[in-house]
């Protein structure tokens, strides 16, 4: 089949990905361009937010501009059109959960997620427990027992009153940068214990 699958994460951004890597879960908003079809499918996962939704209509009539072919909705909650069947099966089908799932405690905001899933599948630093995480112009204190081993989920984020305006102190820290699908989606600040 002669497929273009484009994912639309939950800031609305969308990404071209290869066909080998394509892993589609319940929290998966894609847009498909099927040539051999000459038709246009926008599979939209029973997970997917609004945002995402809005998105995936805008680039579904983008591509439609470009390509000229029609569109065709397929929601998950909703039941997977027969005509769509072949392509998810193509496409592998839907997944569970996404490689290298992990449990995130349940009080962490949904746009967090993505910092929250990095954060859990890296190795935690020796000698050392992680503090503070900054992400989306927000600082978060974090709480729980397993701060030196976050893999375990035992943890909470506390959100700080606002970045402090002054001079932190970052003698006693060490600084990790949290990348994934190719952004800055966080930065972990691990204390030394020794």
């Amino acid at each position: 089949m002669n497929l273009e699958c484009y994912f639309i994460d939950d800031e609305g951004e969308e990404t071209l990905t290869e066909l080998a890597k394509v892993r589609i879960t319940p929290d998966s908003l894609v847009v498909i361009i099927s040539h051999t079809h000459r038709q246009i499918y926008v599979y939209k996962g029973k997970e997917t937010t609004i945002r995402q939704k809005f998105a995936g209509a805008r680039s579904a009539s983008m591509k439609r501009l470009d390509q000229g072919y029609k569109i065709q909705h397929v929601e998950e909650e909703f039941g997977i059109d027969e005509s769509f069947k072949p392509i998810l099966e193509f496409l592998g089908g839907i997944k569970t959960h996404p490689i290298g799932y992990v449990n995130i405690p349940r009080n962490i905001p949904r746009k967090y997620t993505k910092t929250v899933e990095t954060m859990m599948a890296l190795e935690p630093l020796e000698e050392a427990t992680c503090e503070y995480l900054l992400a989306v112009n927000n600082c978060f204190e974090i709480k729980g027992y397993s701060k030196n081993d976050l893999r375990t989920g035992k943890f909470d984020l506390k959100e700080t009153k606002g970045v402090p305006e002054k001079i932190f102190p970052f003698d006693n820290y060490v600084p990790r940068l949290l990348i994934a699908e190719n952004k800055i989606v966080g930065i972990e600040l691990w204390k030394k214990t020794s």
